[in-house]
C-alpha cells in the first residue's frame, strides 16, 4: 500500500548545498588539529607568552581553509557534468521505490527501510542516509501524498536501528 509520494528535482545548487553540509559536518577533526597546532606554536616562559614555532603557527592557520578549498575544488570538478535529475519517491509499507529520470535515461530502484542508517530533517529537505556519505534527498515541498512527518514516523516504526 502506498503511504506517501514525493517528487524531488536535484540540481547543482541542491547537490552543492548537501556537499557543503557534509564538508563542515565531517571536518571538525581538521579544525581541532588546526587549533592544536596553533596552541603548540606558542609557549610560556617567565609568565610571558612567546612564539615557539612559526611553521606550526602557519600550518595551523592554513590547514583548515586549505582542506575546505581542496574539497570544494574536487566537488566542483565532480559536479561539472552533473545533469538535473527528477526523482519520484513512492513510500510503501515495506520499502521506498525510486524512479529517477534525466534528459537521457531513467532508472528504477527499491530500498527496504532497514537500509536507512540515519535521518536528517532540515527546513526544506529530508536526508535519508544509506551510508555515512550518501543520502536520498527529499524535497519537503514535493509531496503529492503524505508529508515528511509521516515518513519520519514510518521510519521510526520500520527501522529500529536509527
Amino acid at each position: 500500500m502506498e503511504i506517501a509520494k514525493n517528487q524531488t528535482t536535484l540540481n547543482k545548487k541542491i547537490i552543492r548545498s548537501f556537499q557543503n553540509r557534509e564538508i563542515l559536518k565531517k571536518s571538525w577533526i581538521i579544525g581541532v588539529c588546526s587549533l592544536l597546532l596553533i596552541l603548540l606554536s606558542f609557549g610560556i616562559k617567565n609568565g610571558q607568552i612567546f612564539l615557539r614555532s612559526i611553521p606550526f603557527l602557519v600550518i595551523g592557520i592554513l590547514v583548515f581553509p586549505v582542506y575546505v578549498l581542496i574539497l570544494k575544488i574536487l566537488f566542483s570538478k565532480q559536479n561539472k557534468s552533473f545533469e538535473e535529475i527528477t526523482l519520484n519517491y513512492t513510500f510503501t509499507d515495506e520499502k521506498i521505490i525510486v524512479l529517477g529520470k534525466n534528459s537521457t535515461s531513467s532508472e528504477n530502484s527499491e530500498m527496504p527501510y532497514s537500509k536507512i542508517e540515519k535521518i536528517n530533517n532540515t527546513k526544506n529537505f529530508l536526508f535519508l542516509y544509506i551510508t555515512p556519505y550518501s543520502a536520498l534527498v527529499i524535497d519537503k515541498n514535493g509531496f503529492s501524498m503524505g508529508d515528511a512527518n509521516k515518513i519520519i514516523a514510518l521510519l521510526s516504526i520500520k527501522n529500529k536501528k536509527r
